[in-house]
């Protein structure tokens, strides 16, 4: 197995949550500040087994285990190192390079991060100059910055000219190609030229102080934009980092919240004042990394966005974001048409201090947003208003949460609380403001992770519908389970009615074991169709029959038994492979395999014509191996569940975009803008 690199590790752990790894395998219940359970590793009665959510590690004080997030999967799960950031990577769509970097490209990222480091470096001195930096010195102390703070967050400035900076780092040795990797430059078609000129340069740093990027704010009311950020590349992804974060985390860890403004400016300046537990997002809406980063160091956070329309959009925007995670979000309300910098060099600290103190939750904003929007107090004009509301309160985790807002929904807009509750669950969601590709991780081969964007082809049959089934065979109580959790109408008719058949006892309440199943089967002349054929060559058999307690017989043409043709994996690597976080042995006798050990699966028939059990009654005997292979079902269970739901998601996205591509083919411009909400909220709302 190839080597991770170190940044990858590091990304992983970063962006991963060792509450919500660990509550996966053991119920959670909240300490304080921190979570607490019975030790899985050591039997006890009384919870000694803590959670720290600050330190993101876990130790028992019963029988002395601890570590990290890693740690934890590696003894739960007996995982290597390797194999535990690979699993917790799949998990949180970090891809991990299949092959050994190179030393070039570990050069690359030295040389890329050694240069962004200088940089900085020079665009403080620019800043310092007595003669290049005099305006922007001036400018920044009437914006309210003092030079502590300046220093604290290494404003600089990038000087007029094209190519100041592309200069002074030929000078040095620096190539050009660097430069661009780096996103410092630009390539035209004629020559090579800096990408900010004239701007203040606001350094992005990650948390362990690296600069990765940078933010410029035009120094000229005519340049345009107002602000450049860097571009993606190697060391820098915008969506993962928040600015000023790395000088905030401290103080948001102590005041367990955090408040997220717009601009570069209002973070610096209300820093600058004593407010140090302030961040903003890097020119985008808030990301859902954003928005884990923030859970990790935080319990509440308060949007104080400009009160305009952009920002009333972009909280609506952060609110669906940061609710998911579980965090208590609240809104600012600000005066129209001032920014926090703005209102808090005008009234002072404590001023600004009541007004985020005074921040209404989310269903009070929501709700008003949408009295404006929908106002008169007409029956459409109500339905609108809550339509308008409930994407919101379907994101929110907490089951009792969600049922008192639309209690309060209800009261405040006079409408049914049962028609308002049953709404909830065919909520649309809320519009968005660009279409994204839908980037659902696909494991195919040795574990290589890959963007999918078509569904799985109509007809196929995944490992997950085939376990799932084989599963309930095995345990007809996870028929209401199985029924509840997904919708068995979209799995393979044959597995469909093999799960039915069983349901139909349940529901009888007759036994329903695999010889009940079988015979129920063989009553029904639609289930005759062939069965799945299975690997192997020569003469196809007669179906066999199942033996007594669902053990299969030899086929009658003395071919090979049932356990020679049942594949010795459960779950393959292919249509549903989508990535998990469960249990997951490496040892197939042990539940659903790893797909990262690189071993060949065959879950999907293979060319027909070969040795194989035909019918129904070969199919359940069949599952009934299959299920007979896997140690741990419950967990097996649960994953093929989260499997299939993820396999009607990519199929939702699948049908969305070929809707799309026929409107746009046919010129239906109100279809294609209906088309790209429902799809950019389907992602949104993944």
């Amino acid at each position: 197995m190839p080597l991770i690199p170190d940044d990858v590790i590091d990304e992983v752990q970063t962006r991963a949550d060792i509450v919500e790894l660990i509550g996966r395998y053991v119920p959670l219940k909240r300490s304080g500040r921190h979570f607490k359970a019975t030790c899985p590793f050591h039997k006890e009665k009384t919870p000694s087994f803590m959670v720290n959510t600050d330190k993101q590690i876990f130790h028992c004080f019963g029988c002395g285990v601890g570590g990290n997030i890693f740690s934890f999967l590696m003894r739960y799960d007996r995982l290597t190192f390797p194999e535990a950031v690979r699993h917790l990577a799949d998990h949180i769509g970090v891809p991990v390079p299949e092959h050994d970097r190179s030393d070039a490209q570990d050069e690359l990222r030295n040389r890329l991060a050694a240069l962004m480091e200088q940089a900085c470096r020079y665009f403080e001195r620019t800043f310092l100059s007595p003669r290049l930096g005099q305006a922007a010195r001036a400018y920044v102390e009437q914006r309210g910055v003092s030079e502590p703070t300046r220093g604290l967050f290494r404003i600089g400035l990038a000087s007029g000219g094209w190519s100041r900076l592309l200069s002074a780092a030929k000078a040095t040795g620096v190539s050009v190609e660097h430069l661009e990797a780096a996103g410092l430059v630009v390539r035209g078609s004629a020559r090579v030229y800096d990408r900010f000129r004239h701007r203040l340069m606001f350094p992005i740093v990650d948390l362990r102080g690296r600069v990765l990027g940078f933010g410029g704010r035009s120094l000229d009311a005519q340049q345009e934009p107002k602000y450049l950020n860097s571009p993606e590349t190697p060391l820098y992804s915008k969506g993962r980092h928040l600015f000023g974060f790395a000088q905030a985390k401290e103080s948001i860890l102590r005041e367990h919240l955090a408040i997220v403004v717009e601009g570069y400016f209002d973070c610096v300046v209300l820093a600058g004042a004593g407010l140090s537990h302030v961040v903003s997002p890097l020119g985008t809406a808030l990301t859902a990394d954003q928005a884990r980063l923030l859970k990790r160091y935080a319990e509440r956070v308060v949007l104080a966005f400009d009160a305009d329309a952009a920002g009333e959009q972009a909280t609506l925007r952060g609110i669906d974001v940061l609710v998911e995670t579980g965090l208590s979000v609240h809104v600012a309300q600000l005066p129209s048409g001032v920014d926090p910098d703005e209102y808090l060099r005008a009234h002072g600290r404590e001023a600004f201090e009541a007004l985020i103190a005074q921040s209404v939750g989310i269903l009070e904003f929501l709700i008003e947003a949408a009295l404006r929007r929908y106002p008169g107090g007409g029956t459409e004009e109500k339905v609108n208003a809550a339509q308008f509301v409930l994407p919101t309160i379907a994101k929110v985790p907490n089951a009792m949460l969600r049922s008192e807002y639309v209690r309060v929904l209800a009261q405040r807009l006079h409408l049914a609380e049962e028609a308002v509750g049953q709404e909830l669950a065919n909520v649309k969601p809320r519009l968005p403001t660009a279409l994204k590709q839908p980037q659902v991780p696909l494991r195919v081969g040795q574990g290589l992770t890959t963007p999918m964007s078509r569904a799985p082809a109509a007809g196929t049959v995944s490992g997950a519908e085939r376990l799932l089934t084989a599963l309930v065979l095995d345990d007809p109580g996870r028929w209401e389970q199985a029924r509840s959790s997904v919708s068995l109408e979209e799995i393979d008719p044959r597995l469909q009615r093999i799960i039915g058949v069983v349901g139909e006892l349940v529901s009888a309440q007759r036994e329903a074991t695999p010889a009940q199943v079988i015979s129920r089967l063989s009553d029904d002349p639609s289930t005759r169709a062939t069965a799945f054929p299975q690997h192997g060559s020569g003469q196809a058999g007669r179906p066999s029959t199942c033996a007594r307690d669902g053990h299969p017989e030899r086929s009658r043409t003395g071919g090979p038994g049932l356990a020679h043709l049942v594949p010795s994996t459960a779950l393959g690597a292919r249509q549903d492979s989508a990535p998990s976080l469960g249990p997951m042995p490496r040892d197939p006798g042990r539940g659903i395999p790893s797909v990262s050990e690189g071993r060949a699966h065959s879950e999907v028939p293979p060319r027909p014509g070969g040795v194989g059990l035909h019918g129904q009654e070969a199919l359940v005997a069949e599952l009934v191996e299959l299920a007979r292979s896997i140690a741990s079902k419950d967990e097996a269970f649960e994953e093929c569940l989260r499997r299939l739901r993820a396999n009607r998601r990519r199929r939702h996205f699948a049908q969305l975009r070929e809707q799309l591509d026929t409107a746009q083919a046919a010129g239906q411009e109100a279809e294609v803008q209906r088309l790209l909400v429902a799809y950019q909220e389907q992602l949104k709302g993944g």
